[in-house]
């Protein structure tokens, strides 16, 4: 009897337990979304072993929670916009440059002839000079232009290219009177072939400071050339050259060249600004407040070799015979600056002083 009440009291006891126990369970699937086989094992550990009696029922585990499939995301692709072509610009042509536009002499006596001088660096349609009170001339392809105002004129030279386009520059050539000048060299007769091509004076005729009054440094050089006889008619280029302290490593400077063919009774004139000339050292220039070495002409080729042996090629690469000696008159002349020059008549019958270095 005593058995059987132990056994209702455990029985009684466990029914107790199971009501207390099911609702916890329920509670417990309901708030985890997915239940393992494990974890109701777990859950039904806590139930007393007793001896006859088994744990419980073996748990039938739940079906699995569907896993969430992810939504697509959604890529945005950029609509294609197509570039709009832009029309081609066309390149406009380059502007030619006027460089030096000048006259020489700028200072004359009324009716004296003076040249225009100029270069164009770039590529051209047409070049027009323009003057002032008189007509426009075309001087397309030339580089120099002579004329013989009579009052002070304003010349213009215009660079036309491109499509009706232009590039222009201005001087003007002024009526003045003459100032002081200079003879400052004289050869009326024979060049041997022993001057070597370097016809000079040494030491110069006037070699006195050209600093002072009147200013000779920033003065005027008037050349003129008469071949008298030469063996052959060679074409020619002639350059008036000065000298100080040394013929071969001192300054040295040289006017602008003049050209001509060697016949008979050829003439040339020619002038250049002292500021202008070629310096063999820009930064050794002649110091005209000091005595010159040495003046000459120089006498050279077509090409601008020197018809010497001073210089390579030698002889300018030709036979000396067809050179010299030949015959001629050249003087030059050196004017006061703002100065005109009162002309070559003044001249022609000047003497020989002094009697040059062969």
């Amino acid at each position: 009897m005593a058995r059987v009440k132990l056994l209702f009291f455990l029985l009684a006891a466990m029914l107790l337990m199971i009501v207390m126990v099911l609702p916890a369970l329920n509670t417990a699937v309901q708030a985890e979304p997915a239940i393992t086989p494990t974890m109701i094992a777990k859950e039904w550990v806590f139930l007393p072993m007793v001896r006859g009696f088994t744990t419980g029922p073996t748990a039938t585990p739940l079906p699995p929670v569907p896993t969430r499939t992810a939504s697509p995301t959604l890529t945005a692709t950029a609509e294609f916009t197509p570039t709009a072509t832009s029309t081609p610009t066309e390149t406009p042509p380059p502007i030619p440059v006027i460089k030096p536009f000048y006259a020489q002499p700028s200072v004359i006596l009324s009716g004296q002839e003076t040249t225009l001088y100029w270069e164009i660096a770039g590529d051209y349609d047409s070049l027009v000079l323009e003057q002032q009170g008189g007509p426009d001339i075309d001087v397309t392809g030339e580089t120099d232009y002579k004329v013989s105002p009579t009052k002070d004129t304003k010349y213009t030279l215009v660079a036309y290219y491109g499509d009706n386009q232009y590039t222009f520059k201005k001087t003007t050539v002024t009526i003045g009177g003459t100032g002081s000048e200079r003879l400052i060299y004289n050869w009326n007769g024979v060049v041997e072939q022993s001057s070597q091509g370097f016809p000079y004076y040494q030491p110069p005729v006037d070699n006195t400071d050209w600093t002072g009054d009147p200013n000779f440094a920033e003065g005027t050089l008037y050349f003129y050339v008469e071949i008298i006889k030469m063996p052959v008619a060679n074409e020619m280029k002639l350059e008036y050259c000065f000298w100080q302290d040394s013929f071969t490593t001192g300054a040295e400077q040289c006017a602008k060249k003049g050209s001509l063919t060697a016949n008979p009774g050829t003439v040339v004139t020619w002038s250049d600004g002292i500021q202008n000339m070629w310096s063999r050292d820009p930064a050794k220039p002649i110091d005209w407040t000091r005595e010159r070495k040495r003046e000459s002409y120089v006498i050279k080729t077509k090409a601008g070799d020197p018809v010497s042996i001073w210089t390579e090629p030698i002889w300018g690469g030709d036979d000396p015979k067809n050179w010299y000696p030949f015959e001629w008159h050249a003087m030059a002349v050196i004017v006061e600056a703002g100065k005109a020059f009162s002309g070559w008549e003044n001249y022609l019958n000047a003497p020989q002083i002094p009697t040059p270095t062969p």
